[in-house]
């Protein structure tokens, strides 16, 4: 690849590096080169030591290993199920997915008397005093999504409006976010929101 196709494909939003194509898939940069040389996430192209991957790879490969880790989920919850018994890492079997910065946050709940209390959910049987495994994914999956979605639209304003400075950009999106919360637009936590936007700050890399 000559040095004019190499600019050419660096400032292509759907080429990312091995260390961007990481961050996506939250695991290590090493184990995205052990992918790539495993032949399980397609190489785009080289240039030196860097590897480039393109985006739409890497998501696919990720919506594949969260169906397949999903799928496993459910066997192992069914052959729990079957031996009557209560498999914790059934329970757990979905954390790995979600990192450790995403918020946990407790239940909001009304409840009388002036002592403290904890609010809890019995769902099949068990007690949870804030959110279960599998809503923790749901929620954690919806707000990466919308971080990469407001990345998307923050490189297109970029585009749009060169003269605007990288954190006008990122200020004015962040005002957008907090003023659709407020309105009961989109349905996250003021902890999820700081989280979504520290996300999308990532996925920018400005």
């Amino acid at each position: 690849m000559s040095k004019r196709d190499e600019k050419s494909e660096a400032g292509d939003s759907n080429v990312v590096s091995t260390a961007e194509a990481a961050k996506i898939l939250n695991v290590s940069t090493r184990y995205v080169e052990q992918l790539i040389d495993d032949d399980r996430l397609p190489l785009h192209y080289a240039a030196g030591r860097e590897r480039f991957l393109r985006n739409d790879d890497v998501l696919a490969y990720k919506a594949t290993a969260k169906a397949v880790a999903q799928e496993a989920l459910v066997q192992l919850m069914e052959a729990s199920e079957r031996a009557g018994l209560y498999v914790k890492e059934a329970r757990e079997a979905l954390k790995p997915f979600v990192p450790a910065d995403f918020p946990r946050e407790p239940l909001n709940a009304l409840l009388s008397g002036s002592h403290p209390k904890l609010a809890l959910r019995m769902i099949d049987g068990r007690a949870y005093a804030g959110l279960t495994p599998d809503e923790l994914y749901e929620r954690y999956d919806t707000c990466e999504d919308l971080a990469r979605q407001l990345a998307n639209y923050c490189t297109r304003k970029a585009d749009e409006n060169p003269e605007w400075t990288h954190e006008f950009n990122i200020e004015r999106t962040e005002r957008g976010v907090t003023k659709k919360r407020a309105e009961g637009k989109w349905d996250i936590s003021e902890a999820e929101q700081a989280w979504v936007i520290k996300k999308m700050r990532e996925f920018l890399n400005w």
